[in-house]
């Protein structure tokens, strides 16, 4: 199997296709892996094979990934995980293309990454608007938390409940898209296309504010309206990754 391995870390990926290197950070939670992009809304592995180099992998502690619980900064381990594998193949420059949690975790590599990411495709990111900060904290929050947490647990057997709370707590125990500070996204200069969820954690409002906070980000309402608007939006995606790269 592809595997990359650093420290006590396993990470499982796929590459398909040739030319210009898309990343796919895909949807799913704390159990985010190559095959939820089966049941998403698209799957770019197959509508974009023709087109990129893709590369894909399974996020640390779900599919066929592994690594330790690093409680003082989760979202840094993920990231780790993503350089670790870029680096492993030898890719420079790339875009990347982050759906539902693999928002966040795009949006955490293009901080660490700087000019490298030189356009993103954010979809449906996962996040706390301003606007409802007080219904998340008081509602919102502890029903993700008990369903990530509870997910881990079935992931990762043995796993100290109290641990595995206190790890998905830490996930969750900032706002905006938990993975990085508004702050940080106003800093952001590169193409990015913002494409909004329809409920409540996936939300119009933060995906609106993603696109307004950072310097060249377009907002795309109602891709989702009809099949017709979702094949639009892919064609959409293919040309922006390729123009962002000529």
């Amino acid at each position: 199997m592809p595997i990359v391995t650093s420290d006590d870390t396993s990470i499982y990926f796929e590459e398909t296709g040739e030319g210009r290197p898309l990343l796919l950070l895909g949807p799913g939670g704390i159990r985010a892996n190559i095959g939820r992009w089966k049941d998403y809304v698209f799957d770019p592995l197959v509508e974009f094979e023709a087109d990129f180099h893709l590369i894909a992998f399974d996020e640390r502690n779900s599919g066929r990934s592994s690594g330790p619980l690093v409680l003082d900064d989760p979202w840094s381990s993920y990231c780790d995980d993503a350089c670790s594998l870029l680096d492993h193949l030898r890719i420079g420059s790339l875009s990347v293309l982050g759906a539902c949690v693999g928002a966040s975790h795009a949006l955490r590599l293009i901080e660490r990454l700087g000019p490298r990411v030189q356009s993103a495709v954010i979809i449906q990111p996962i996040g706390v608007a301003a606007e409802t900060e007080a219904s998340w904290h008081s509602h919102r929050r502890s029903q993700t938390l008990d369903r990530w947490a509870c997910t881990l647990m079935d992931d990762v057997p043995g796993l100290d409940r109290g641990l595995a709370f206190e790890y998905c707590e830490k996930m969750l125990s900032s706002d905006f898209v938990f993975s990085i500070p508004r702050e940080t996204a106003t800093r952001f200069e590169l193409p990015m296309l913002v494409f909004p969820g329809i409920d409540e954690i996936h939300s119009t409002e933060i995906a609106r504010e993603v696109a307004g906070v950072a310097q060249n980000a377009e907002f795309v309402p109602d891709w989702r309206r009809s099949p017709d608007a979702v094949s639009a939006s892919i064609s959409r995606i293919r040309n922006f990754i390729l123009e962002s790269a000529a």
